[in-house]
């Protein structure tokens, strides 16, 4: 069959309208389109960047030194030059508005910490100078790159941040970025085997064929050890290709112009008041030159928030969290961390990092720093962790053996130190070049970044240069020698120091509000894990190990999420397991309930179907109507269904005729096993003991051990807790602990 040919008015009108389609060469431009800045009359931006600075530093500082003012003149001349002045100044308004609603904001995250432009304009809360941080590591005259500026934002109230941004530069202007899902090696695999009719089996014994992940890095299919069949062959075609689209966790795009005039757009779901998505990923928005922000939600900051709210309320006055490293001094806190007793401490609660911490025991803001850029791959690798923590045990000064190089180790010690000779901070990299090879930090970045990205066709090429300027500097070619020998493997795995200070502040005051406020600290914890049941038993588990009564929900008195008062914390009733907040906001809008029949009388209809009602009396929630929980549980769907016919009643104006009966006082139902079934399911911890649920029946835990030390050291003559032997299996590691040893002699029963 021949094809007919196509009417030449069709050819005629397809090149007339590709004709009449303007040129999109401007549109995919590569050119820099910061979001529009309004200026006072007569600025440009770097005058109004310059007074930006200069109001900060003063608000902060009060007399500026000298050596502030030369930083930032600097980094303003240096900003300025490169083209990112408009840049800095919205995200300095948008931090503003943000603290200014009491959106809590980060420190700072990331490289821009080392700025102290980013400190004069909010943007970031770290001095740079007192925290020895170094701006060439964000940005660097030497190697044009765009800037780079993470905020973190308590995570609950992102949604709001990025609502307040639209609403300060406008919806059009401002849109989250897509990303795109790719297929991995484990499920190319099975897309593969299940297409040609392989079976889930199957399929699952082929992705068995690929070693489990390191690291957190996915295998590829590079490292297959399976047949190279036909599934295999299929598979290779599907690894990388796009599965699904969504939305970027954190990224935010903010552009001068309409974005529907440089890239595609949707509204997730159709719906108008959902911020604009992008069609374009982040690689292609930058491609474009479009500035992408990323705003990330941290959930620490929201506990953190929490936290001071409640002790404002209780105690009248803000209390303040430090941000320099000598204020963050306080003897609880560096107690806690040596303890190791840190679950619910930003970024120190694993067990890995827990038994890193009783070893190394901080002392100082630089161990919370070190700490965190340690407990990583490359650094545990190399046993650079424990090398740390050995120096830092073995003296507090610095000692002549661990000099790189008896040449070095005088010029050598203001950089290093701090971190007892050994390379922990990306920036000390920086600042070896700089006093060995007498380069700027600019200068010394440019090599560190080749060794940082194992760039070694790069490294090669600067190292003759390396080498002639030591010499120049004084130092011969074997300590070069060394010193590069050195530098090359700490460069690669040395963490940013700006990102661990900035965090390190987050931790310091996490571990502060744990050391020093346990209950309304915990509380606030709670609150924050309330609906997530793989964590919330952990931190319940840590509250009950801490000594902190954790009190039954109840219906009159307990919050919406866990509370602190003066005799513990009072779990809440959104947390029980299938009530929910809007359940407890139905109910709260009617308390107080006076007794049982008032609380079936006016209690919302949310409160009183079978499943909300179930949960509320499973978990004690109504114990203060009544004591009698199983005789209400089993009447718990009549109760219901009396309850709506009651309702009904009234709103049909008939006269009420409800009344409880359900046969109350029969204390044989009594069940204290019954009710710490109800309480494990329903509130992941059980509040009604008994005398043997005090014994433990399991091994202890090491933390469970370290705990049993303490509060023998606390408590030397302390009789009244007793030990069955019998019943306790104590599994102990190889180091000796005489002291944990004599306890199980006789102590051992956890209250």
């Amino acid at each position: 069959m021949e094809a007919k040919p196509l009417p030449v008015e069709a050819l005629d009108n397809t090149l007339m309208i590709v004709e009449m389609v303007e040129s999109y060469d401007s549109v995919f431009e590569r050119k820099l389109r910061f979001p529009a800045v309004e200026l006072p009359d007569g600025w440009d931006e770097a005058e109004a960047l310059w007074a930006l600075i200069e109001e900060g530093l003063e608000s902060r500082l009060g007399e500026v030194p000298s050596d502030y003012w030369d930083q930032g003149r600097y980094e303003h001349k240096v900003i300025c030059d490169m083209g990112y002045a408009p840049y800095f100044i919205p995200l300095h308004y948008i931090i503003k508005e943000a603290k200014k609603r009491g959106i809590p904001i980060g420190p700072g995250r990331g490289s821009a910490g080392g700025s102290l432009v980013a400190y004069a304009l909010g943007i970031t809360d770290l001095d740079p100078i007192v925290h020895r941080l170094i701006f060439e590591r964000f940005l660097n005259p030497e190697r044009k790159s765009l800037p780079d500026i993470d905020i973190d934002v308590d995570e609950s109230r992102r949604d709001e941040f990025i609502q307040m941004v639209r609403e300060m530069y406008g919806d059009e202007f401002v849109a989250q970025i897509c990303t795109y899902g790719t297929i991995g090696a484990k499920n190319a695999l099975k897309d593969a085997n299940r297409v040609l009719g392989g079976t889930n089996e199957k399929g699952l014994w082929y992705s068995s064929q690929l070693p489990p992940a390191k690291f957190g890095r996915s295998p590829s299919l590079k490292e297959y050890t399976g047949p190279k069949d036909e599934v295999y062959e299929l598979a290779t075609g599907l690894e990388g290709t796009t599965r699904n689209e969504g939305i970027h966790a954190a990224a935010v795009v903010m552009s001068p112009v309409p974005l529907r005039d440089l890239l595609p757009l949707r509204r997730p779901g159709g719906d108008s008041s959902e911020p604009w998505v992008t069609g374009f990923d982040m690689h292609e928005v930058e491609s474009l030159g479009l500035v992408k922000m990323d705003f990330l939600g941290l959930r620490n900051l929201g506990i953190i928030d929490e936290c001071l709210r409640v002790l404002t309320v209780r105690g009248g006055e803000q209390l303040l969290l430090p941000c320099l490293p000598d204020e963050c001094n306080d003897r609880a806190t560096y107690e806690l961390l040596s303890s190791g007793f840190t679950l619910g401490v930003f970024q120190l609660d694993s067990p890995g990092m827990r038994g890193l911490l009783r070893q190394l025991k901080p002392s100082r803001f630089d161990d919370i720093s070190a700490v965190l850029a340690l407990y990583r791959p490359g650094p545990m690798g190399a046993n650079a962790h424990t090398e740390y923590a050995r120096r830092k045990g073995s003296n507090a000064g610095w000692k002549s053996e661990w000099a790189i190089h008896a040449e070095l180790e005088e010029a050598l010690k203001p950089a290093l130190a701090q971190s007892y000779g050994l390379i922990v901070w990306q920036e000390q990299v920086l600042e070896v070049l700089k006093i060995v090879c007498g380069w700027s930090y600019a200068e010394a970045a440019l090599l560190f970044d080749a060794m940082r990205k194992k760039n070694h066709a790069k490294m090669e090429a600067t190292k003759p240069e390396y080498f002639a300027s030591g010499k120049s500097q004084g130092y011969s070619e074997e300590a070069l020698g060394e010193l590069w020998g050195v530098l090359v493997p700490f460069a690669d795995y040395s963490f940013n120091r700006a990102h661990s200070a900035g965090y390190g502040l987050v931790a310091y005051w996490t571990a502060y509000l744990k050391a020093n406020y346990p209950v309304e600290y915990m509380s606030a914890v709670l609150s924050s894990v309330a609906e997530d049941p793989d964590k919330l038993p952990g931190y319940l588990e840590e509250v009950n190990r801490m000594g902190i009564p954790l009190l039954p929900p109840d219906i009159n008195h307990s919050g919406v999420g866990f509370s602190p008062g003066p005799k513990g914390i009072h779990y809440g009733i959104s947390a029980i397991k299938g009530v929910g907040e809007a359940v407890f906001n139905a109910v709260a809008s009617k308390r107080p309930f006076s007794d049982l029949d008032d609380f079936f009388r006016r209690a919302p209809a949310k409160a009183l179907n079978t499943g909300s009602l179930g949960a509320l009396i499973a978990s004690g929630t109504l114990d203060g109507l009544t004591p009698y929980r199983e005789e209400l549980w089993f009447a718990r769907e009549a109760l219901s269904g009396r309850a709506t016919r009651d309702r009904q009643e009234r709103r049909n104006g008939q006269k009420p005729l409800y009344r409880i009966a359900y046969g109350v006082g029969n204390s044989n139902l009594k069940s204290t096993e019954q009710r710490q079934e109800w309480e494990r399911t329903y509130l992941s911890t059980v509040l009604t003991r008994s005398r043997v649920d005090l014994i433990p029946t399991r091994a202890l835990t090491e933390d469970e051990l370290y705990w049993l030390r303490d509060l023998l050291l606390r408590n030397p003559g302390d009789h009244e807790i007793q030990l069955v032997i019998g019943r306790v299996r104590l599994d102990l590691p190889s180091a000796n602990w005489p002291v944990v040893q004599q306890a199980v002699a006789n102590l051992g029963v956890f209250q």
